[in-house]
């Protein structure tokens, strides 16, 4: 299936995050396998339509034949990033855009793959000296979110739908944040290196486009594993242990 089309805004989602994103999902239903939970998208100037990527998504990831339940507390996701709780300036708050990028994963995976415990567990930057949530608006919601999504749980005893290929499946989550290194500009993916070895900055920019353009379909382990750089020392590289750790990370992901 062709790659969706969305209309560019002035404030809107991660181009590259929501392409990324949206090949995994084509990639999972092709092979009949469960759909990536919805990472939460960066909003950056002149990204795509964020109500349009969300309804996308919704279509995409609805059963057929299924009406999606929208639960109450999605309407707070419905306000203006940085309006969607009080804000704080001269007492201890929540950073504000961690709390809105947990929101948006929210509005895209409650009643789907989202669970309480993830819920509970999530942890926010607190700030003082800046603008922040309001720390008690922020846990009531969550504690309200993680009972949604407690009910939208399995019940105890009820087998969980087995996937297709489970390490296939839970590998595809961690594969989006993989993913992320190719938005960064070519040059500055990985931390840099003067005046000792390093790997060469455009052969592990080449090898980063090439696994975002092939890690959810062709791409294998072997090939990962074969995957050689040059190594520099007189001019700027990438340091070695992090583009090793990076590709220790996507051979993990990758299918044999």
């Amino acid at each position: 299936m062709a790659a969706p089309r969305f209309t560019v805004a002035m404030r809107g989602y991660d181009r590259a995050q929501v392409d990324a994103y949206c090949a995994l999902v084509e990639a999972a239903l092709a092979g009949g396998e469960a759909v990536p939970a919805h990472p939460g998208f960066t909003v950056v100037l002149r990204g795509y339509d964020p109500q349009e990527v969300d309804a996308w998504i919704r279509e995409r990831t609805t059963p057929p034949g299924a009406t999606p339940r929208r639960p109450a507390v999605l309407q707070v996701t419905d306000r203006p990033a940085g309006e969607r709780f009080t804000v704080v300036r001269l007492a201890e708050g929540y950073d504000i855009g961690e709390v809105d990028a947990f929101l948006d994963r929210v509005r895209g995976t409650l009643g789907a793959t989202l669970t309480a415990d993830e819920v509970r567990q999530v942890q926010f930057t607190t700030v003082r000296l800046r603008a922040g949530y309001d720390m008690r608006a922020v846990d009531e919601y969550l504690d309200e979110v993680a009972a949604e999504a407690g009910r939208a749980a399995p019940a105890v005893g009820t087998p969980a739908a087995e996937p297709t290929t489970a390490d296939w499946h839970e590998s595809l989550a961690d594969r989006y944040e993989l993913l992320k290194v190719a938005d960064r500009p070519a040059g500055d993916r990985f931390r840099t290196v003067r005046l000792r070895e390093g790997y060469d900055l455009g052969e592990v920019d080449a090898f980063v486009d090439h696994v975002r353009a092939t890690l959810a379909t062709t791409l294998t382990a072997a090939e990962v594993r074969g995957t050689e750089f040059t190594t520099v020392r007189l001019r700027e590289g990438y340091d070695m242990q992090t583009v090793d750790e990076w590709l220790d990370a996507v051979q993990a992901a990758t299918r044999g």
